[in-house]
């Protein structure tokens, strides 16, 4: 008998992550909707440009670039996008607070633009945010300086938006709960589960990752607990899986360390970059219902 594998070196495992009997469809469904440029400084580092390139060259129809508290890239995204055959889908990522800057930050939703009315919607939520940024105070915490919006705020100007909560640890029941009833006010559970009139989603990642895929069951688990649909998403980072070393470079800047001294503050792995799609669904081959929704979000967000 061959000696048992050393309990390290073990690869975390995924339930019928590599099934060859997926529908044969389920690679042309998946559409990429949770994506930041260099533009979302620190957390990106391909230009707009360079991943709608790669967008094309892997065939997508349509990509979704969704940067962190404004939408810096879209304009140079979408032009990008047009001269490639791909459909740009516009967005941004907002943080959220119960009212005020004396309470914590809730979470984060990536919100995607559905309509002509939701980019008016984003971009006033975008302009609240950043009027709060303070610009006076270096020595305050990032936390503290950081662009947010109230969920008061948020249900004001949600029209034309679709909403999306990360499937990870930091997903919080309460933070879930206030969202809904925001964008999926007039439903229950049984119908968000059908996908009728939410506009609400909770997206999940397999980054061959064991505590990032003990997370996501966890998130998952919270997010049926309450109706709340899944989608399937690659939290892309970079174009391309060479481009590691520069977001790993960038991720110490912002931490103001060094690589040697970085740890865990860097990314477990190298799995942060735009993916075909037939490897994305191999990943997801048990669960074909999360990317069949990452195509009808994309379809649902048909402006620009």
């Amino acid at each position: 008998m061959p000696p048992s594998m050393p309990k390290h070196s073990r690869v975390p495992r995924t339930r019928n992550r590599l099934r060859s009997d997926m529908p044969a469809d389920l690679a042309q469904q998946y559409v990429e909707l949770r994506a930041r440029s260099a533009s979302c400084f620190l957390e990106g580092v391909s230009l707009p440009e360079a991943l709608a390139e790669r967008a094309a060259e892997l065939e997508y129809p349509a990509l979704a670039l969704a940067d962190r508290d404004g939408v810096y890239a879209s304009p140079r995204f979408h032009r990008a996008c047009a001269a490639n055959g791909v459909r740009a889908i516009h967005g941004a990522e907002v943080r959220l607070r119960a009212t005020g800057e004396s309470t914590p930050i809730l979470g984060e939703l990536l919100l995607l633009v559905e309509s002509p009315k939701g980019w008016r919607n984003l971009s006033r939520l975008l302009t609240i945010g950043q009027k709060r940024r303070r610009r006076d105070k270096p020595n305050i915490a990032r936390a503290l300086t950081a662009p947010f919006v109230t969920f008061d705020e948020l249900e004001e100007y949600a029209e034309g938006l679709t909403a999306i909560a990360r499937g990870d640890a930091s997903l919080d029941p309460t933070f879930l709960d206030r969202s809904l009833s925001v964008f999926a006010s007039g439903t229950n559970a049984a119908q968000r589960a059908r996908k009728e009139n939410t506009r609400l989603w909770v997206d999940v990642s397999r980054f061959l990752d064991r505590d990032h895929e003990r997370a996501a069951r966890r998130a998952v688990a919270m997010a049926e607990s309450q109706g709340v649909p899944i989608v399937a998403t690659g939290d892309v980072r970079a174009a391309r899986a060479q481009e590691r070393n520069l977001l790993d470079a960038l991720t110490c800047l912002y931490a103001k360390t060094s690589l040697d001294y970085a740890g865990t503050k860097l990314l477990r792995n190298g799995e942060r970059y735009l993916k075909a799609r037939h490897e994305v669904a191999k990943r997801f081959a048990d669960r074909p219902d999360w990317i069949y929704a990452s195509r009808m979000i994309a379809e649902r967000c048909s402006f620009g």
